[in-house]
């Protein structure tokens, strides 16, 4: 509709050209009132097709039938012409091949080209006979003769133009295919994340159809409802569905019975047109609408996962089987993407699982440190929610705690059970975990964030930390955290050389090394989660209130492992 427009515009330009030409040629020979009143009549329908064709809803309403209109008043006219004027205006007749080009031009249909040729050949026919009037029989088809065969020969040569012209476009429509594809399978081995596919493979679904709105709807699995993952609006601000049961709107049916639906409010015959799916009672805000189910497996025999939906609110328009096809490809990619994902997200939460399963294994190696790597994550959880750190951040924090330990798979027993404070030499080889962890969980694609968590856990704020000596800017928050939750830990634990330390005793450590070793933002928040009780329950079997004395407990933390 929009192509059909387009080339309407351009022949509305053409016509006055046209007009402009057939003024000049009847100028000497008819008189200025007919000339003038042809004039204003071609001017007075040429002006309201060219505002018709202005705008895609007014074209879309009336302007695409005021075409058909227009090509008959200008054979009407140019008829008339020819016998007004008789033999002194013998070139007007092959302005009708002029009309023919147009006609085919606008709609590149076969069909329309033949009509208009038709009608053409039979109004050069009648305003030949009554200009030639009096004329033998031989005169008149002698003048006959050369413009029909103009005539023809316009049709025939519009038909080809055509003919090439659709397959140029159809060339074109496969090369913006497989450009997509190219594209999308870049994408794919870049390894961006499902949303980002899934707004892409979207965004060119629309732009390739021409569609004003789309949304994909995902199955969710407990509820068997859709819901919406992601909208994009062209043009302006339209609603979509948030929910849909299956069996409900053409959401629910596509996903319900796994086909395909393209609905249109106005089918027209123009090109190849997408089959309307015989549903009753389905509805849909929008001029017509294509839905393609997203199918895991296969098409035969999968499952529906989700559905991909085009809208299009342009008076007039329609989805095509190209548009069908198109939109196939581009749901099977974000299928695609959307299982992949799924498939990483599980195969990473076993891996996960199985890297916190090993964690607390080696935890359990040692009764001092049992539960340690669990307490340390949910310590520095609590602490991210309360300085409002962003979800994905307190992920990595949850994770990058439970295993930050994990290089001690690699420390001696006899350094991790020893009954006593370590030798400097000792203390090296533990010092070495940091290290060890972070090469151990680098292959295995966890994320920079989780790694940095692995293996800087133990820097401090003066740069005296290990195993990179990082110091202020160059310690995130997320980092900041877990060095006090380490620490806290640690200080509220007993260890072979020493108890529990009291209450007194950690503020009292806390508060010494707060902008030295730690982040005293992060201290601050440790202390409100202590007044406030909340991590009493994390702690109800460490702490109590038979410890021993502050000064006998205390210690220097820059030696806590």
């Amino acid at each position: 509709m929009e192509q059909n427009r387009k080339a309407e515009g351009q022949a509305v330009l053409l016509r006055w050209i046209t007009l402009a030409v057939a003024t000049l040629m009847l100028v000497d020979v008819m008189p200025w009132t007919q000339i003038g009143l042809g004039f204003l009549f071609v001017a007075a329908y040429n002006g309201v097709l060219m505002y018709g064709a202005s705008s895609p809803e007014r074209y879309a309403r009336w302007g695409n039938r005021a075409g058909t209109f227009v090509y008959g008043a200008d054979i009407l006219v140019l008829s008339l012409a020819i016998a007004q004027g008789r033999q002194d205006v013998s070139s007007l007749h092959y302005l009708f091949a002029l009309i023919i080009v147009s006609a085919g031009y606008v709609s590149m249909q076969p069909r329309h080209i033949a009509i208009v040729m038709g009608g053409s050949l039979a109004g050069n026919l009648i305003a030949t006979v009554v200009a030639d009037r009096g004329e033998d029989i031989t005169t008149v088809l002698g003048h006959l003769v050369v413009p029909s065969a103009a005539l023809l020969a316009a049709a025939l040569l519009t038909a080809s133009l055509c003919y090439f012209k659709k397959r140029d476009d159809a060339m074109q429509r496969r090369d913006r295919k497989l450009a997509t594809l190219l594209e999308f399978g870049t994408r794919f081995t870049s390894g961006e994340d499902a949303a980002r596919v899934m707004e892409q493979t979207m965004r060119a679904a629309l732009r390739e159809t021409d569609a004003t709105a789309g949304y994909i709807m995902l199955v969710n699995p407990a509820t068997r409802e859709l819901t919406t993952e992601l909208a994009v609006n062209v043009d302006e601000e339209r609603p979509f569905p948030t929910r849909r049961a299956f069996g409900e709107g053409i959401e629910g049916y596509v996903a319900q019975t796994g086909k395909p639906l393209v609905l249109g409010r106005e089918q027209q015959e123009k090109g190849k047109e997408a089959a309307v799916a015989p549903v009753a009672g389905v509805r849909f805000d929008g001029e017509a609408a294509l839905c393609i189910p997203l199918v895991e497996g296969g098409a035969n025999g999968g499952s529906v996962i989700g559905v991909f939906t085009l809208i299009n609110h342009l008076p007039g328009s329609r989805f095509l089987d190209e548009d069908l096809d198109l939109v196939r490809t581009v749901a099977g990619l974000a299928t695609m993407a959307i299982v992949n994902a799924r498939l990483y997200e599980d195969l990473r939460a076993s891996f996960m699982s199985s890297l916190q399963a090993l964690a607390k294994t080696l935890d359990a190696k040692d009764p001092y440190t049992q539960g340690h790597s669990f307490r340390v994550s949910e310590l520095c959880v609590m602490m991210a929610k309360k300085l409002r750190v962003a979800p994905d951040i307190v992920e990595d924090l949850h994770n990058g705690a439970l295993l930050h330990d994990i290089g001690k798979i690699g420390t001696p027993d006899a350094i991790l059970r020893k009954p006593g404070r370590l030798t400097e030499e000792e203390f090296e080889i533990m010092k070495q975990h940091t290290v060890t962890g972070y090469e151990i969980c680098k292959p295995l694609g966890l994320g920079e964030g989780i790694l940095t968590l692995i293996r800087n856990h133990h820097e401090k704020l003066d740069g005296t930390g290990y195993p990179d000596g990082l110091k202020l800017g160059e310690l995130p928050l997320p980092l900041r955290i877990i060095c006090v939750a380490d620490a806290f830990d640690a200080m509220s634990s007993s260890r072979p050389y020493r108890k529990v330390m009291d209450s007194a005793v950690r503020n009292e450590q806390l508060n010494r090394f707060a902008g030295t070793q730690f982040d005293p933002i992060v201290i601050e928040t440790l202390k409100s989660l202590l007044v406030a009780g909340d991590l009493d329950e994390l702690y109800k079997d460490h702490w109590n209130t038979h410890e021993e004395d502050a000064a006998e407990t205390a210690m220097p933390l820059l030696k806590v492992a």
